[in-house]
C-alpha cells in the first residue's frame, strides 16, 4: 500500500501539467500538431506499443509488421517499458535490456519508422521533451571491487537533438540525483529533484543552476489546486482544495474521491461509490476485493468550482487510475481499465482503453 501511494504522490505531482507561478505553457511539452497527430492515443499493454483511435474507438498494433506475434525479440517493441513520452510527431519509449540498463528509442508516428537513440550500460528514468528537444536521466551502476553488494550510483543527464540526432551529456558530474522537469519560467527550465524535492533552474544546456522556491500544484488564474491523500481501511481517497495566491484563502473542492487527474480544464475525479462493487475474494487474504469508485465521472472548474457530471460510465466499466495514460489528442484523453481475475488472484489490465472527451462528456471503450 505504501508503495502505491508513494507512486501515486510522483505522479499526481512530478508531471510537466503542473505550473510554476509567471510560467507560460511550453508549447512543445504538449500534443498540440494536430496536422501529424490528431486522432491516435498511445499506451502500452500486452508488453507492446498499441495506439487507440479517438475518431472510431479501434485499437491496432503500433508495431507494422502484420504477421509479428510482439512476443519475441523479433519484434521491434519488445521489452517496451511502460512509461512513454509522446509528442506531436514521435512516442519516445525505452526497452528492458536487463535490471538495471535500458536502451531508449522513438516511434515517428507518421512514417512508422523506429530508431535507437541511446544505448549504454545505463538505466534510463524520465524522458521530458523541452523545446523540441528530448532530455532524460541516465544512471550507471559501480559495484565496488571487493564487496559488490556495495553499489554507487552515477547520476547523468542528457539531451538527444531531434534535428542533428545526436546525444549529449549536459551535466558536469556531480549530479546526485534524478531530475524532473517542472516547467519553463522566464526563460529557464525549472527541475525539481526526485530524492530531495527541491526545486532549481537552469538554462537549456543545464547550466548556471539557481536555487528555486516552487509550490507544488496546478495553477488557475489566482488559485492553485492543492492534492492530499489518506486511506479509509484499504481504500485510497483523494481530497483537494484551492488556495488563492494572493490572500492564502484555502477552499475545499472535492472530499473523499477515489481517483483523480489534474487537467487544464480542472480536476477529473470520480467520488467514492455508495455501493462497491465485489470482484472476488484474495486467497493470499481471503479478503474480499471491492471496487468503489462511482461510475459518475466528474470534471471541477479551478476558477468558479463549477462541479459537472461529464458521463455516467458502464456499471462494469473498472477504471485502474484516471492519470494511467499520459498525453491527450485534443480533448480526448485516454484511461486505463482493469479487471480482477479470480484464477490468477490479481489485477489484470485490459488492451482497450476508455476514450473520452472532456468537454463533451462522450466517451467510448476502444474494441
Amino acid at each position: 500500500m505504501k508503495k502505491l501511494l508513494i507512486l501515486i504522490l510522483c505522479v499526481l505531482f512530478c508531471l510537466p501539467l503542473f505550473s510554476c507561478n509567471n510560467t507560460q505553457d511550453n508549447p512543445n511539452t504538449k500534443n498540440t500538431d494536430t496536422k501529424i497527430n490528431s486522432k491516435y492515443i498511445f499506451a502500452v499493454n500486452s508488453n507492446t506499443l498499441l495506439k487507440y483511435n479517438v475518431e472510431d474507438g479501434s485499437k491496432s498494433y503500433a508495431c507494422p509488421d502484420p504477421l509479428c506475434t510482439h512476443d519475441n525479440d523479433k519484434c521491434v517493441f519488445y521489452g517496451i517499458q511502460d512509461a512513454i513520452t509522446v509528442t506531436a510527431d514521435r512516442v519516445y519509449f525505452t526497452k528492458y535490456k536487463s535490471f538495471t540498463t535500458r536502451s531508449i528509442w522513438y516511434y515517428d508516428i507518421s512514417s512508422e519508422k523506429t530508431e535507437k537513440i541511446y544505448d549504454e550500460d545505463t538505466d534510463i528514468m524520465g524522458i521530458y521533451e523541452i523545446e523540441g528537444n528530448i532530455y532524460f536521466n541516465s544512471m550507471f551502476y559501480i559495484k565496488d571491487k571487493d564487496d559488490e553488494e556495495d553499489i554507487k550510483i552515477e547520476y547523468s543527464l542528457f539531451r538527444y537533438n531531434k534535428d542533428s540526432n545526436t546525444v549529449d551529456k549536459l551535466d558536469d558530474g556531480t549530479l546526485d540525483e534524478n531530475v524532473a522537469f517542472r516547467c519553463i519560467n522566464n526563460g529557464r527550465i525549472i527541475w525539481k529533484g526526485n530524492e530531495s524535492n527541491k526545486c532549481f533552474s537552469t538554462d537549456y544546456n543545464f547550466k548556471n543552476r539557481k536555487d528555486e522556491k516552487v509550490d507544488d500544484g496546478l495553477k488557475k488564474g489566482e488559485w492553485a489546486c492543492i492534492c492530499k491523500t489518506r486511506y479509509d481501511n484499504d481504500t485510497l481517497l483523494f481530497d483537494a482544495s484551492r488556495k488563492n495566491i494572493s490572500t492564502g484563502e484555502i477552499e475545499t473542492l472535492i472530499e473523499n474521491a477515489t481517483d483523480i487527474r489534474m487537467l487544464d480544464k480542472g480536476i477529473l475525479y470520480l467520488p467514492r461509490s455508495s455501493k462497491p462493487i465485489s470482484l472476488g475474494y484474495d486467497t493470499a487474504t481471503n479478503k474480499e476485493v471491492f471496487y468503489s469508485k462511482s461510475n459518475e465521472l466528474h470534471l471541477i472548474s479551478l476558477t468558479d468550482k463549477s462541479d459537472t457530471v461529464l458521463c455516467t460510465l458502464p456499471i462494469d466499466c473498472y477504471i485502474d487510475w484516471l492519470f494511467g495514460i499520459s498525453g491527450s489528442v485534443g480533448d480526448y484523453i485516454g484511461v486505463r481499465l482493469r479487471k480482477y481475475n479470480n484464477e490468477s488472484d490479481g489485477i489484470e489490465y485490459l488492451d482497450n482503453i476508455l476514450i473520452i472527451n472532456i468537454v463533451t462528456g462522450d466517451y467510448v471503450i476502444t474494441k
